[in-house]
C-alpha cells in the first residue's frame, strides 16, 4: 500500500460534514488505496480547526487511534530541518513537519485537496515548503 502525507486541510474536510470539500475528501479516502501518514503538529492543527465541535474532534482522534492515519513523531533530526526550513520560507509548523518527516521516511507525495484538485502529488522541498493547496 502506498503511503501519502496528509496535512490538516484534508483531515478537517473529512470530519467536518459542512466543509465544501467534505465529499471530495471522503471520495479520495475511499478510492485512493493510500495509507495516510502525518505528524503531531498536523493532528494538533486539525483538532484546533475542528474545535467548533467536540464530537468532530472526538471522532477524528478516535479514527486516528484506530489507524486512520499513521502519526509519526519528530526527532532531533526533523526539528533541525524544521528550523532550517523556517529560516528561508514563511513558517507553517504543520507543513514544515511534513517536509522534515518526508525526508526521513522517504514518503514524497502529499494529498492535496484544493478547489481544482483532489490527489496525491509529488513533493519537492528544495525551495518551497509545499505545493499544498488550502
Amino acid at each position: 500500500m502506498k503511503s501519502v502525507l496528509v496535512g490538516p486541510r484534508p483531515l478537517v474536510a473529512l470530519f467536518d460534514g459542512s466543509d465544501s470539500r467534505h465529499a471530495q475528501a471522503v471520495d479520495f479516502l475511499k478510492t485512493s488505496g493510500c495509507r495516510l501518514v502525518s505528524t503531531w503538529p498536523v493532528v494538533t492543527d486539525a483538532c484546533n480547526q475542528l474545535s467548533f465541535s467536540h464530537e468532530a474532534v472526538h471522532d477524528f482522534l478516535s479514527w486516528c487511534e484506530r489507524g486512520g492515519v499513521r502519526i509519526l513523531d519528530l526527532g532531533a533530526r526533523e526539528i533541525e530541518r524544521i528550523i532550517e526550513l523556517g529560516r528561508s520560507e514563511p513558517f507553517d509548523l504543520s507543513m514544515a513537519s511534513l517536509a522534515a518527516i518526508s525526508e526521513t521516511v522517504g514518503v514524497k507525495e502529499l494529498w492535496v485537496l484544493g478547489k481544482e484538485s483532489n490527489q496525491a502529488m509529488e513533493l519537492d522541498f528544495d525551495g518551497a515548503l509545499s505545493p499544498y493547496q488550502a
